[in-house]
């Protein structure tokens, strides 16, 4: 049932379409600061003169930056507002990476850039989301949340693919370019959320009573459990794919100059799955869709891991990226479901910190399987692991109904 908007109002429905013009602006910026940032920072590093354990050793400060950070960033999200959380975020970003920039062998000053970037990613994480569903939620266009998400995440991987390509040409000339590049869609960002979005809030409660609502729901709610569960469950699949498929095709014959057109083509595999999950959630639950997706991900993930054959084991990593495209706005539209708008920002953040904690820990399992064991036998473990995924997810939608 589509949203009625009353007739003789031109400027009006010219409101209702700009806003998400100015969502799907604003969040492409984000993606293309991310994508070009990509795999260039490290190799900017490592041709620095840095060398593989400090950029390790970089990495965990910031992962465990955020982890902290999370949960405070949301609470502020809720109670001072989205957008400018969003755009605070994405400011200290672009800050941080001009130090990473500008002093490359530094070591200290560069885990000052990668603790400010973690700051940045903290502030940043949740807010645009929240802000998006409770501005279709005010306007009555809650129905076509999942359609929104859908289509963001075949925008930022379409975007992915652009930047592969643009960064390629750049790093021509210099691997500062994409980074500079980040920095300046980073700051763009931030200057067009403040300037093109409302603000939009939780409760304006203390930050005490949005704290209390948010760890209540989390303890209290079965289907927030239920969800962080199946969730992490995929995350952590997801992961442990992202680090190793590389190596997988490499071992199995690929020649390292067909990695990027690979990249380029898993890319637009998920974003072709995006595309297919919004289209059908106008005629179907979005459940649907999303269960569909899972049913694809796990055999596809068992093609790859039973096979030694390098083009069955493409098959299945094309197979795998479709599903993710569909899976990632599945996800989100549920999460959005399960969480009340008072205090959405901080209950994603929330989210995101419990997830980051399990998720590290089956990854760790998963990379023990590849050590001591195989890497085929990691993705059959992962196969099992996304299937008994679907059990906590589609109980998850029960228990709130």
């Amino acid at each position: 049932m589509k949203p009625k908007i009353v007739a003789g109002a031109p400027v009006q429905r010219f409101i209702e379409k700009s806003m998400f013009v100015r969502y799907f602006l604003i969040s492409s910026l984000v993606s293309l600061a991310i994508h070009m940032y990509g795999p260039y920072w490290s190799a900017y590093l490592y041709l620095n003169g840095i060398d593989v354990a400090t950029v390790v050793l970089l990495t965990s400060i910031s992962r465990i930056c955020v982890t902290v950070l999370n949960i405070p960033t949301g609470l502020f999200a809720d109670r001072y507002g989205r957008r400018t959380s969003h755009s605070i975020g994405m400011l200290i970003n672009a800050l941080g990476l001009l130090l990473l920039i500008l002093f490359p062998k530094h070591l200290l000053l560069l885990t000052l850039a990668f603790i400010i970037m973690a700051c940045g990613d903290s502030f940043r994480i949740g807010a645009l989301e929240a802000w998006v569903v409770d501005e279709c939620k005010k306007r009555g266009y809650r129905n076509l949340v999942p359609q929104v998400f859908g289509k963001r995440t075949t925008l930022d991987y379409v975007i992915g693919v652009v930047c592969g390509f643009l960064g390629g040409l750049l790093t021509v000339y210099s691997l500062r370019l994409p980074l500079f590049l980040s920095s300046i869609a980073a700051l763009t960002s931030a200057i067009l959320g403040l300037a093109f979005l409302s603000e939009n809030y939780g409760f304006k409660s203390s930050l005490v009573v949005i704290t209390r609502k948010a760890f209540t729901l989390l303890f209290n709610s079965k289907s927030v459990k239920l969800y962080i569960l199946g969730h992490t469950l995929i995350t952590a699949v997801w992961a442990f794919y992202i680090s190793t498929w590389t190596k997988l095709v490499l071992t199995l014959g690929l020649h390292k100059s067909l990695i990027g057109p690979l990249y380029s083509l898993l890319l637009l595999s998920a974003s072709f799955g995006g595309a297919v999950f919004t289209v059908f959630t106008k005629k179907w639950s979005y459940s649907v869709i999303g269960f569909s997706a899972l049913l694809l991900s796990s055999p596809s993930l068992l093609l790859i891991g039973f096979s030694n054959v390098l083009y069955t084991v493409l098959v299945g990593l094309i197979l795998f990226e479709l599903s993710l495209g569909a899976l990632t706005p599945y996800l989100t539209s549920l999460r959005n479901d399960l969480l009340e708008s008072s205090y959405r920002a901080t209950a994603i953040s929330l989210i995101h910190t419990i997830d980051t904690i399990l998720r590290v820990s089956l990854m760790y399992v998963l990379s023990l399987i590849s050590t001591t064991k195989s890497i085929s036998e990691s993705y059959l473990t992962c196969s099992v692991l996304v299937a008994l995924s679907a059990l906590p997810l589609y109980y998850s939608r029960k228990a709130k109904t």
